[in-house]
């Protein structure tokens, strides 16, 4: 079975590396509001303002170094424990499933113990939360940099304010001065109160950093030990588990403890080993399905097979009352602990702040405080101390158990190791369905709507896999003026509130130039016929089209020597690692356009930094991944892609963008 401990220890180590990340940032942005000392002249208004806003290309520069440097060695650590949550998971089972086969009480299995559909759930899960977790990256350079932004804002005012009411004269210096210390203090403390965002769920509610990375890593672990214990029962012909137990259960999980559910509904009477009825629940009675319920986020439970006349139904004890203190003293500790990490960050935030040694003199004792209060409470609750949790460390330190990346009978498991053949696993979230009716809700102009009938096409994708794909063609219109590069970006750009729509969006963008007023972030299908390497390959190998497809394994050098190769002030489109976008080459710096921001929509200089945080590029995979690129003027004289584009074009309406999505 897949421990607990390990999901705790794995889940708060990405937490603390989120949370240091987070800490480290904020730290970075308070040395940018230095104490005046006695005697400096305060600085007008708006001389403030443009001298701080000057200064956000450098902050922008550092904060994505805090990112990339703290969070090294994070996607290999989620990767192998998602591999180790299998191996887990299965090596409590496996042996029960095989004993009741080889005694004829279960089928034998005709799938090896990781079988391919495993195989397929682990690669959807990694790739889902390695998604997520380059969302939270984002939305963190999204949030200073709003933070940032804000603070200089709120202090600039106060300043505006203090200088209408000062008196002229030999006290304005030492009244000003204090003001102005005053307006920065209270500024800072507010924008380190508020915090940097990780991530907004889609009730608005903006989580930080490390409880979304948290929270994103513990449930998928879970699931990935889940999806494979289910799949395996079910190869042997068995679907009944029993829920495990722990103290401290949520209201929602507590009822199901201990008992037998059957996956299939099928409710009955079984026996256990020791011939004892055990009554066998339906899935769909529980709350399984629910986020605060049975297997939801954050939930600790996992199943254990169940075999009628093997199994020994364990007795749990019930201890309503107990739960709910165990629960509750735990919840009050954890903030006891989170109080404590952030007055020691409001340390660290006043000293670069260049604080008086009083203040600092007065926050220590706040730090010294808050640790003697977590101490009386575990005195008085006899919980233990978890000083690891009251820690606020430096960079990543990950779970030892973690060891190297494991291999099942020669398969692939970690979802960079699959081979480019085998690795196109599209992964369709269920609140993602296809709208059916999309071509219906496009409003159509036969002046205006592009035409196909009388074009003679030379692809298989335009005349054969798209039309037989499944995905509507939504015909689209020509713009009624030569619209603007703003007006553009203005028109198809967004939050993107798909699972990623980078590859289609930027394609669309293509369409745009060719002067079609096209959209996208459909979703569904046809965002992930699009994100799918080997569907966008064939574009760019379009005989009109003749772009570059370079393999190998360091991506970073694969995308230099692809931007090195642009001419000055074309457009290109790019494929790499895990991104897509339109480039360019202006006064022989690179710059990449990003469309799928809350607030950021635009060009932005694109070095190797931004390849390996935007485009999620590695310098070393252990096989060879295609980079591809086109030129985007080419691109808008294909007849081809512009038949192509109909699978792309989306009603203004039936948009999946804006509150709650992101860069993906």
């Amino acid at each position: 079975m897949l421990k607990p401990a390990f999901i705790s220890n794995m889940s708060e180590a990405m937490a603390d590396v989120y949370g240091a990340v987070t800490d480290r940032i904020l730290i970075n942005l308070a040395k940018y509001f230095q104490f005046l000392k006695a005697g400096a002249e305060m600085p007008g208004s708006f001389d403030y303002q443009a001298r701080m806003l000057a200064q956000m290309g450098q902050i922008n520069k550092e904060t994505v170094d805090i990112i990339m440097s703290g969070l090294e060695g994070a996607d290999q650590a989620l990767r192998q424990a998602l591999e180790v949550s299998i191996i887990h998971a299965l090596e409590a089972e496996e042996p029960k499933l095989r004993k009741a086969a080889e005694k004829g009480i279960l089928q034998p299995p005709t799938v090896p113990e990781v079988s391919p559909g495993q195989m397929q759930a682990f690669r959807a899960y990694y790739r889902q939360s390695a998604d997520k977790l380059n969302l939270v990256n984002t939305v963190m350079l999204e949030s200073t940099q709003a933070a940032y932004t804000a603070t200089v804002s709120d202090i600039a005012a106060k300043i505006q304010r203090t200088q209408s009411i000062l008196n002229a004269g030999a006290g304005e210096v030492v009244t000003g001065v204090t003001a102005y210390n005053q307006a920065v203090r209270e500024s800072v403390k507010k924008m380190v109160q508020n915090g940097i965002t990780g991530f907004i769920d889609h009730g608005g509610h903006h989580w930080s950093p490390e409880a979304y990375a948290a929270m994103d890593i513990r449930t998928t672990m879970n699931n990935v030990a889940r999806a494979a214990t289910w799949e395996r029962n079910e190869s042997y012909g068995n679907d009944l588990y029993q829920v495990s137990w722990h103290n401290g259960a949520r209201p929602l999980c507590y009822p199901w403890q201990g008992k037998v559910i059957s996956r299939s509904d099928m409710v009955r009477e079984v026996e256990d080993l020791d011939g004892n009825n055990v009554h066998v629940y339906a899935q769909s009675e529980t709350s399984y399905g629910e986020a605060s319920g049975l297997f939801g986020i954050n939930c600790g439970h996992y199943p254990m097979v169940f075999i009628p006349g093997v199994s020994t139904l364990y007795d749990v004890p019930q201890d309503e009352e107990e739960n709910a203190k165990s629960y509750e003293e735990s919840q009050q500790q954890r903030a006891l602990e989170r109080r404590l990490r952030e007055e020691k960050r409001d340390l660290e935030v006043m000293k670069a702040q260049g604080a008086s040694e009083e203040e600092i003199k007065a926050q220590n004792e706040r730090v010294r405080q808050a640790s003697s209060d977590i101490q009386t409470f575990c005195d008085d609750t006899g919980r233990t101390r978890r000083r690891d949790r009251e820690s606020t460390p430096a960079r990543a330190t990950w779970p030892k158990q973690l060891g190297e990346v494991t291999r099942f009978n020669g398969g692939y498991i970690g979802a960079n190791d699959v081979p480019p053949s085998k690795g196109a696993f599209a992964k369709v979230p269920a609140n993602q369905i296809v709208q059916k009716n999309v071509a219906s809700q496009a409003t159509q102009n036969p002046q205006n709507v592009v035409q196909s009938q009388a074009v003679q096409y030379k692809s298989e994708l335009a005349t054969k896999i798209l039309p037989n794909s499944g995905i509507d063609a939504v015909p689209f219109k020509a713009w009624d003026h030569t619209p603007t590069e703003a007006e553009i970006i203005a028109s198809i750009s967004g939050a993107d509130q798909t699972s990623g729509s980078c590859a289609s969006v930027s394609l669309a963008y293509a369409g745009n130039k060719a002067g079609y007023d096209v959209h996208d972030y459909r979703g569904g299908r046809s965002m992930n016929f699009f994100a799918t390497k080997s569907n966008t390959q064939k574009i760019v190998e379009l005989p009109e089209i003749s772009g570059q497809v370079i393999t190998g394994k360091n991506e970073i050098k694969i995308a230099n020597q692809l931007l090195s190769s642009m001419d000055e002030g074309k457009e290109y489109w790019l494929g790499i690692g895990r991104h897509a976008s339109i480039v360019r080459k202006v006064q022989s710096r690179y710059e990449y356009l990003e469309l799928q921001s809350s607030n950021t929509n635009g060009w932005h200089p694109l070095d190797d930094n931004i390849l390996r945080w935007r485009f999620g590029c590695v310098k070393r995979r252990s096989f060879d991944l295609p980079a591809r690129m086109m030129e985007v003027e080419k691109l808008t004289k294909s007849p081809d892609f512009l038949e192509i584009l109909k699978y792309i074009n989306t009603d203004v309406n039936a948009q999946r963008k804006g509150a709650g999505g992101g860069i993906k």
